[in-house]
């Protein structure tokens, strides 16, 4: 095994620099990974571009981390339940494992710091030893509290890194917004983790899923029709509001899922137009303040309720995992590029630019 490890480093905002990190001695308690692929999470993007988020640079980003077990010590073995050889896929935060959210399973809120800077993998700074602390190389180092999943030999690199988009989707719909069977879902925006929430939706029972986007937006609407939409609304070209009246016959949505891409507070003023009666709204992107008196008054004549949510609870990874193991068909069609690790960027600037509607997920393959 050679002794170092290549990385692709953000060292500042737009700037990438391909790095060697020395890989670091394993104990008894953790272990290292070889990276087979990384997913590239929209949520890099702002990091990427401006640096945001309380992020110490220079870092390795990426937590859409899947690999093979490299070494692993005998205690992080029986903790693990692994050992070398075994695939597996990481969940980006480090918890501390005592805190009250981590006691109450909410570890994704766990705050702890080591030497002053946040431990989680896709942006702890490589300033803290050992440095390998993103998917975007071609070692990662599993600290003592990582928390990992064994997926299957076979299961394809590329299809496992959808193991976040799928599992956000199956919390944030299930978890908050409790869909149940027969109930209609409005989903706001058709990138990965609203296709992936068409399949969450499927397996939860809805009977009408409808996906809205724009018009730039077609071919992914089209793709949402074949992972299961039961229709789907161009909102430049029609009304959203008249559009789920009418396919509800007046009923209009039990659940809505606002993942649209758009700092634009419409989607806000749309989800309370398009809701039942005691409908709740989930919201996962960030959009502008909403203070209007449409919205609130809404609000209060429906008893809607909204939902903010943030990842995923450990229930919905194990899900996800088993959708991904069973199903080979559609959830493939959403893995649609992958880049070497040495053009992260270029994978960024393909993501990042609305002229390109092919790109639904991609992957960093070292």
């Amino acid at each position: 095994m050679n002794a170092m490890s290549r990385a692709a480093v953000l060292t500042a905002p737009r700037t990438i620099e391909m790095v060697e990190f020395r890989l670091p001695a394993i104990g008894p308690d953790d272990g290292l990974l070889r990276i087979e692929a990384c997913g590239v999470c929209a949520s890099d993007l702002p990091i990427y571009r401006e640096g945001k988020g309380g992020y110490d640079l220079p870092a390795i980003l990426g937590h859409e981390i899947v690999g093979t077990i490299e070494q692993v010590g005998r205690d992080a073995s029986l903790r693990w339940n692994v050992r070398e050889g075994d695939r597996i896929v990481v969940e980006r935060w480090i918890p501390c494992g005592h805190c009250d959210f981590c006691y109450t399973g909410k570890y994704r809120f766990c705050v702890q710091q080591i030497n002053g800077h946040r431990l989680f993998y896709g942006g702890a700074p490589t300033a803290l030893a050992p440095s390998l602390w993103g998917g975007y190389a071609e070692y990662l180092y599993l600290h003592p509290h990582s928390v990992v999943y064994k997926i299957s030999s076979d299961m394809p690199a590329r299809r496992a890194t959808l193991f976040t988009p799928l599992a956000n989707a199956t919390s944030w719909l299930s978890n908050a917004g409790n869909v149940q069977v027969g109930d209609t879902l409005v989903i706001q925006g058709p990138g990965q983790e609203g296709l992936a929430a068409v399949i969450a939706a499927r397996r939860a029972g809805a009977s009408q899923i409808i996906v809205t986007g724009l018009a730039r937006d077609r071919r992914r609407l089209e793709l949402a029709a074949r992972l299961g939409a039961t229709a789907t609304i161009d909102v430049d070209a029609e009304d959203p509001v008249a559009r789920v009246s009418e396919l509800t016959e007046g009923r209009m949505a039990d659940v809505i899922l606002d993942v649209a891409a758009t700092t634009s507070s419409e989607p806000i003023r749309v989800a309370a137009e398009i809701a039942a009666p005691g409908a709740t709204v989930v919201l996962a992107s960030r959009h502008r303040d909403v203070s209007g008196r449409t919205v609130s008054d809404l609000t209060i004549q429906k008893q809607i309720t909204w939902r903010g949510v943030r990842g995923r609870e450990r229930d919905s990874v194990v899900r996800a995992l088993r959708i991904l193991e069973e199903d080979h068909g559609d959830i493939d069609s959403l893995a649609t590029h992958a880049f070497p690790l040495d053009e992260l960027e270029q994978a960024f600037k393909r993501l990042d630019d609305p002229s390109v509607v092919d790109a639904v997920h991609i992957s960093i393959i070292p």
